[in-house]
Order: structure tokens, then C-alpha cells, then sequence
């Protein structure tokens, strides 16, 4: 006996249909991931950002006293609150007319947009009631590069009933004082940048393996 099958549809329109069903599979598998991939991300942003050399000496070392950061638990806020800008925006899964899909979501996290918002939250300075003053210390670490940012001053340390942080004072001098090179950051290449750098294929099998266990 023999059997034949004639297809009605030509083989451009069996690919078609063919995508068409992958690509709403792959849209629930998206849905689906999307909480756990946010989750995931948000948590290894944090601990990227506290294993930079910028964290801990924000924390207890130069950066701290030259700053003259009093509360270091502001710190750890700035840290939370970048993990936070981590978002998923969808963009439409789409059937190109040559075969293949395209789209899906785009993942934004720490973008200009965002820096610039953050350098003017309120634990982004310094304040100092009783001089009257405020630095924007997130602002002078992230973007001031190696400029001088405070003119005929240095940094002296030591102890000091004057300082806020308890470990060094700004005094008069004849240069000018600016953000230890080791940790000066610009737009492009910043503590932010710098860790974030460092984690891009963990992110990536933070996405895979989540859409993966959806399919």
C-alpha cells in the first residue's frame, strides 16, 4: 500500500506556522521567568557592587574618612537602591518574514538616567549642620573623575573631634584635593560599570536557566 500526503500550505507558511507556535511558548516561558530572573539579578548586583574595592572602603577604610561618611548604613541604602533599578522591559516577540524570531525583553539596570536621579537622593551626600554644607559624595566617586574638586585643601588623618567620620580631617594647603585615583569614576567606567562588567555571564545563565525550567 502506499500512501501519500499532499501539504495545501506551502513551505514558507509550514515555517511560519511552525514559529508561530515556538514563539508563543517561549512568551509563557518569558511570563513566567520574569519574577525569578528580576530576583536573581537584584541579588547578584548586590553582592557584585559589595565585592568592589569601592564598597569597603566606603565602609571602614580611605573613601569613609576622606568623605567623611558618618553613617555607613547609607551605604549599604545606595547599594539596595541601585540593585533596585533592575527591570525587564518586554519588547514583542516578533515572526520575521525570512524565518527566526526576534524580541523578547530587554534588561536595564544602573543606566545614566538612573545615576542621575540616585546622586541627589539624600544619602548620596554628606551633611554637615554645623558648617552648613552638603557633598555629594556619590556624585564626586561615580562621575567627578580625576578632577580637583575642593581647592587649597587636603586630607589630614587621624582622629579629630571636628571629623565626621573619626578618621581624618580636610585641612588648608596649597593643592587641592580630589577623589583617590584608585577609586575616581567617570560615566563610563565607574564602581557601578566595574562590577557590573564583571557579572555578564551570570546574568546570562541567570536568564537562560529560569526561561529554560519555563519551557
Amino acid at each position: 500500500m502506499k500512501i501519500s500526503i499532499k501539504l495545501l500550505e506551502s513551505d514558507a507558511e509550514v515555517s511560519r506556522q511552525i514559529f508561530e507556535a515556538i514563539k508563543k511558548q517561549i512568551s509563557s516561558a518569558i511570563l513566567a521567568s520574569k519574577t525569578g530572573i528580576v530576583s536573581e539579578i537584584k541579588t547578584l548586583i548586590v553582592k557584585s557592587l559589595m565585592s568592589e574595592p569601592e564598597y569597603q572602603s566606603l565602609k571602614s577604610g580611605v573613601l569613609r574618612a576622606e568623605l567623611g561618611i558618618q553613617d555607613v548604613t547609607t551605604v549599604d541604602d545606595i547599594v539596595n537602591k541601585l540593585s533596585e533599578t533592575v527591570e525587564l522591559v518586554d519588547t514583542p516577540i516578533t515572526v520575521s518574514s525570512k524565518g527566526g524570531l526576534k524580541g523578547g525583553f530587554k534588561l536595564v539596570a544602573i543606566e545614566s538616567e538612573t545615576i542621575s536621579g540616585l546622586i541627589s537622593d539624600t544619602n548620596a551626600f554628606v551633611n554637615d549642620d554645623i558648617r552648613g554644607y552638603k557633598l555629594p559624595w556619590l556624585e564626586w566617586l561615580l562621575l567627578r573623575g580625576g578632577e580637583k574638586i575642593i581647592q587649597n585643601h587636603e586630607v589630614e588623618f587621624g582622629s579629630s573631634p571636628y571629623s565626621r567620620s573619626g578618621m581624618a580631617i580636610m585641612k588648608e594647603s596649597s593643592s587641592s584635593w580630589r577623589v583617590p585615583p584608585q577609586f575616581a569614576g567617570s560615566k563610563s567606567n565607574n564602581w557601578t560599570t566595574r562590577a557590573l562588567s564583571k557579572i555578564d555571564n551570570d546574568i546570562r545563565d541567570i536568564i537562560i536557566s529560569n526561561i529554560e525550567k519555563n519551557l
